[in-house]
């Protein structure tokens, strides 16, 4: 239990860390929209240049006009004039070559076509707060069921270490209950062996004492035999003088 509570502290931990993140990346985030859209400005920069057969100002346009910020594959510089050789590709991917004066010419997208690709980051940036957030609630989520299942392992752990401890009392006193229940067979094998050597030694006691009154039953016989035949021979000697001497 101690190595599963240490795991989750590891991930609350983790967790906290990674929702400080997402924290700090929202707020830089929001900075960041906050700086594009701030002061914006609009230009007005409506300017429709055609793409001619000749580098000539007066020469027959193959295409239509071409608007601003259109995007042109440079392919010659004409000697001797401020025109240049382009391809264009419509949206169908059919490509025209033809000649456009160099002044309608840049290497920087126009001022349309940059502020279009700052709405677009703008909103590539809205939608990673969006997800962003969407993670933090997420992240808020898991942070709530993670301290949810700290707080359950750890009334898990408190029940764990009582039961360990009541366990390791009742151990402890059957411990003690069997120590005592074998001092006291020690004690009864030697109770039963004194009460057989008592027994033993009161057999040998009664059989001596029996010996004994054996022994003064027939010296009391022997006695009582003599004492007669002494009181018979001096009542014989006193009847008759005559008798035995």
């Amino acid at each position: 239990m101690n190595g599963r509570v240490t795991r989750f502290d590891q991930r609350l931990l983790r967790l906290l860390a990674h929702r400080r993140c997402v924290q700090v990346s929202l707020l830089g985030l929001a900075a960041m929209i906050c700086s594009v859209s701030a002061d914006t400005v609009y230009i007005h920069d409506m300017l429709y240049v055609p793409l001619r057969a000749k580098p000539e100002s007066e020469a027959n346009a193959v295409t239509k006009s071409l608007a601003s910020g259109t995007a042109l594959e440079l392919l010659v510089r004409a000697e001797n004039s401020d025109f240049v050789m382009v391809r264009y590709r419509d949206s169908n991917g059919e490509s025209t070559e033809g000649y456009i004066h160099q002044q309608y010419l840049t290497k920087t997208p126009v001022a349309a076509a940059r502020f279009e690709a700052m709405n677009e980051e703008n909103q590539a940036l809205k939608d990673q707060v969006r997800q962003l957030e969407s993670d933090y609630a997420t992240l808020d989520q898991a942070l709530a069921s993670q301290a949810q299942q700290y707080t359950e392992a750890s009334d898990a752990l408190t029940l764990a270490q009582v039961e360990t401890e009541r366990m390791r009392k009742l151990s402890q006193s059957a411990s003690a209950l069997d120590a005592d229940r074998t001092r006291l067979e020690q004690q009864n094998a030697l109770l039963v062996e004194e009460i057989t050597d008592l027994r033993s030694l009161e057999s040998k006691k009664q059989a001596e004492i029996q010996q004994q009154w054996y022994l003064i039953g027939v010296g009391s016989a022997l006695g009582m035999a003599l004492i007669g035949f002494l009181l018979g021979r001096r009542i014989y000697h006193r009847r008759y003088s005559g008798g035995w001497s």
